[in-house]
C-alpha cells in the first residue's frame, strides 16, 4: 500500500485513548440544536439550512472549516477532525490525525486524512490528504471517527514525523502498551509494502524500559550498534539502569541530583560499593555526556561489555 500524499507543510496508551483537551476517551460530545446563538460543533451546510438557518447567515455568520462544512466560531483540532469526516465521508483519518485521537501526541498543526485514491481534492494548508487503497482491517473507530488501527497509525507517523519525533513515539508507544506483536503481524501480513523496512527497524531499535530520557537515547545508541542491556533490572536489592549479566557489568547515568544532593550521593556510594563487592563493573556517565553524545558512550560500553565477555569465557 502506498501513499501518493499531496504535499504540505511540514510538522506521542497504545490501544486506549486518553483524553486530550477537546476531546474524551470515553464520551461522543452529541451535536447540539443549531440556531444563530449557539456555537455547536462543525456541521455540513444542508444540516445548518434544514435546522432553520437562512443560507446568507451561515455564510456570513459561520466559519468555513471545509468545502460544505461550517462552525460557529473558530474551529479546535478536534472540530477539524470532525469536519474532515463530514466532508468526506469515505475518508479515515490517520497519521498525525489519528495519532492525536489515540492520545498519542499533542495538537498537531498539520492534520492527515486517508483518501481513495480518486479523489480530487484541494486541502487547506491545515490538511494533508494521503490518496490510497486502505484495507478495512487496517480502520479502527475513535470518538465515533473512522481512524486507522493503532499499528497502522505507527507505521503512518514514522513516515511523516521527524526521526527524533518518530523513534520517541514508537518508544513511548511500546513502554506504555502497545502490543509488538501488533506491528510484527501488520508487516507479516501486507509484505511488500512502503514503510515496512522502517517500522521493522524501529521495532528492533525500541527503547521500552527507560526511567528517564538520557536512558532511552544510550538504549538506542546501544541497540543501533547491536548491544542490548537489560534496562531498569533488578540485581541483589538494588535497581539498576542498565545491566550485563554476561559480564556483569552495570552502567549508571546520573541526573544533576547525583552532585547537588549529598544525601544521595552517601547512599549511592554505598550502592557501587556493594555492587563491586560483589563482583560487578560498575560505569557511570553524566545525564549530559549521554545527551550529548549517545553514540560515543554507547562505543565505549560496547567495547568495555565485549571484552570483558570475552575474558569471562
Amino acid at each position: 500500500m502506498t501513499a501518493n500524499s499531496t504535499p504540505a507543510q511540514p510538522g506521542h496508551s497504545a490501544d486506549s485513548t486518553p483524553a486530550q483537551p477537546g476531546h474524551s476517551a470515553d464520551s461522543t460530545p452529541a451535536q447540539p440544536g443549531h440556531s444563530e446563538g449557539s456555537t455547536p460543533g462543525p456541521s455540513t451546510f444542508r444540516q445548518l439550512v434544514s435546522s432553520g438557518l437562512h443560507p446568507s447567515t451561515v455564510s456570513r455568520r459561520f466559519t468555513r472549516v471545509l468545502p460544505t462544512v461550517h462552525m460557529r466560531g473558530e474551529p479546535s483540532t478536534m472540530d477539524r477532525c470532525r469536519a474532515i469526516a463530514l466532508w468526506r465521508p469515505d475518508a479515515v483519518l490517520s497519521h498525525r490525525s489519528a495519532a492525536y485521537l489515540r492520545g498519542w501526541t499533542t495538537e498537531p498543526s498539520t492534520l492527515d486524512a486517508t483518501v481513495p485514491r480518486s479523489a480530487r481534492l484541494r486541502p487547506p494548508p491545515w490538511l494533508r490528504l494521503h490518496r490510497r487503497a486502505l484495507d478495512s482491517r487496517l480502520v479502527d473507530e475513535v470518538e465515533s471517527l473512522p481512524c486507522t488501527t493503532p499499528a497502522q497509525t505507527m507505521l503512518d507517523c514514522l513516515a511523516v514525523l521527524p526521526r527524533e519525533e518518530a523513534e520517541l513515539l514508537i518508544d513511548e508507544r511500546l513502554k506504555f502498551g502497545l502490543d509488538p506483536a501488533s506491528l510484527i503481524c501488520l508487516l507479516e501480513r501486507f509484505p511488500g509494502r512502503r514503510g515496512n523496512a522502517e517500522l521493522a527497524r524501529q521495532v528492533r531499535l525500541a527503547v521500552t524500559r527507560f526511567a528517564s530520557e538520557p536512558e532511552r537515547a544510550l538504549g538506542r545508541a546501544l541497540h543501533r550498534i547491536g548491544l542490548y542491556l537489560e534496562m531498569n533490572a533488578t540485581v541483589g536489592s538494588f535497581v539498576c539502569d542498565l545491566v550485563d549479566r554476561r559480564s556483569r557489568t552495570i552502567i549508571e547515568v546520573d541526573g544533576r541530583e547525583f552532585h547537588s544532593a549529598a544525601e544521595v550521593f552517601s547512599k549511592d556510594r554505598h550502592r557501587q560499593n556493594a555492587l563491586v563487592l560483589g563482583g560487578w563493573l560498575v560505569l557511570r556517565y553524566s545525564a549530559f555526556d549521554v545527551l550529548a553524545a549517545p553514540d560515543v558512550v554507547a562505543a565505549e560500553i560496547a567495547s568495555v561489555v565485549r571484552r570483558r565477555r570475552e575474558s569471562r569465557r
